[in-house]
């Protein structure tokens, strides 16, 4: 018997708040469940154990829709893997920052 592993995460998409970011996750087996929860810098959790999509055998995805007032810095995107096996996490880290405001001044 295998051990569900979590090949790796991936987070994609603009750094800047407001816009949405895709996690993607790839695991080495079909697990039983498989969660992303995303904490702020603040360690407020935003998204917990939010279940993931399947995109095709072994990659699993979840579209994170940001706003524009959510605290910039460090994000960390968990992935958790469960199995009959147990479980598997990983961490990914992407920094985010708010959108400024460009208007020429006159």
């Amino acid at each position: 018997m295998n051990l569900i592993d979590i090949k790796s995460v991936a987070v994609y998409g603009g750094e800047v708040l407001g816009s949405s970011i895709k996690v993607l996750a790839r695991v080495n087996q079909t697990p039983s469940s498989i969660t992303v929860t995303i904490e702020a810098p603040s360690t407020d959790k935003k998204i917990t154990a939010a279940s993931m999509t399947k995109e095709s055998p072994n990659f699993y995805y979840y579209i994170f829709a940001s706003t524009s007032d959510y605290e910039e810095g460090n994000y960390c995107f968990r992935v958790t893997a469960t199995d009959s096996t147990g479980s598997c996490i990983k961490e990914e880290f992407k920094r985010l920052v708010r959108p400024y405001d460009l208007r020429i001044l006159e």
